[in-house]
Parts: structure tokens; C-alpha cells; sequence
């Protein structure tokens, strides 16, 4: 029976790692994708904000509406930037007091965090998309350029939605690993 149950667990495991490897195979490329993306905003801004304070405090004559760009640019940056983020595993954890724990309570710790981690950026995604229906709908726009505010909030809800499938392949990730061990 014990044996039926460990080969059971094999197949599960086995089943799950397949399907993160076929997700992978879409959100890793559009990681990489959309981080190029941010990369040259990124670009742009560093070089917009150097013309705006060169503009402001050599020529004395400030760019118009520089704080809504950069605004805007913080946008693009930060939603494109997080999913490449996690797939290279950078983002910040504390792991000082999960590494003293065994090795199963360290797996099931991984699954948990990988949840509720996707929990969150599927809540960001979908009540961005919201938002950016309420925006348009409204009609809302930026007070000097009259930029429609709509746009940056779907900006966001995709990038939240690449994140999202990054920690969709890390909860299978986490799942397929055996936790008996």
C-alpha cells in the first residue's frame, strides 16, 4: 500500500513539473520580453529626468509636466520589471528563520509563500483592469497634458498578469517537489 502511495506521488510530481515546464515556456520569454521593455524605459527616464534638471537648474527654465512623465515611465518600469524579477529569483526574502526549519516545513513553507504571493498579484492584475474600465469610462486624464489615465492602469494589470504566470510555474514548482523527503 505504502509503495501504491509513493509511486502515486511520483506520478503527481512528475505531472506538475510537466506543466511548469510548459508554462515556463511562455512566461520566461515574455519576462524577457517585457523587461527589455522596461530596460529602455528605464533608458528614457534616466535621460528625460538628467534634461529636466539641467533644463531647471542651468537654464532655469523647467520642462513643463516633467513629473507626469516620469510618472507615467514609473509605470511601464516597475510592471515590466517584476515578473523577470522572479523568474531570475531576485526579489527579496527572508529566509533566517524557514532555513532552520526541516526540510518538509520548508517545502510546504515554499508552497505558501508562492501562493499567497500569487494570491496578491492576481488581485493587483484584476482590480487594475477594473480601474482601468472605472478610468475610461470616467474619461479620467492627467490635469496638464490631458493624457487618458486609462492606459497605465492596463499597463499595470499586464505586468501584474506576467508576474502572475511566473508564480503560477513557481507554485507548481514548489508542489512537484516531494515533501516526505
Amino acid at each position: 500500500m505504502g509503495n501504491r502511495v509513493g509511486k502515486e506521488r511520483e506520478i503527481v510530481a512528475k505531472r506538475l513539473d510537466q506543466a511548469a515546464q510548459v508554462l515556463r515556456k511562455v512566461a520566461n520569454p515574455l519576462s524577457y520580453m517585457i523587461v527589455s521593455v522596461g530596460a529602455v524605459i528605464l533608458t528614457a527616464m534616466m535621460l528625460f529626468v538628467a534634461a529636466a534638471v539641467i533644463m531647471r537648474y542651468i537654464f532655469n527654465n523647467p520642462i513643463l509636466g516633467d513629473l507626469e512623465v516620469v510618472e507615467f515611465m514609473m509605470v511601464g518600469l516597475v510592471s515590466f520589471s517584476l515578473a523577470y524579477c522572479a523568474v531570475m529569483k531576485g526579489h527579496v526574502g527572508v529566509t533566517f528563520v524557514v532555513e532552520r526549519l526541516p526540510y518538509r516545513a520548508q517545502r510546504i513553507m515554499s508552497v505558501l509563500m508562492n501562493l499567497v504571493t500569487l494570491s496578491f498579484v492576481l488581485m493587483i492584475s484584476w482590480y487594475s483592469l477594473e480601474q482601468a474600465v472605472v478610468l475610461w469610462t470616467r474619461g479620467e486624464a492627467t490635469i496638464i497634458f490631458k493624457v487618458p489615465l486609462f492606459p497605465f492602469a492596463l499597463v499595470l494589470a499586464f505586468g501584474s498578469g506576467v508576474f502572475a504566470l511566473v508564480m503560477v510555474v513557481g507554485v507548481l514548482d514548489s508542489l512537484s517537489k516531494r515533501v516526505d523527503k
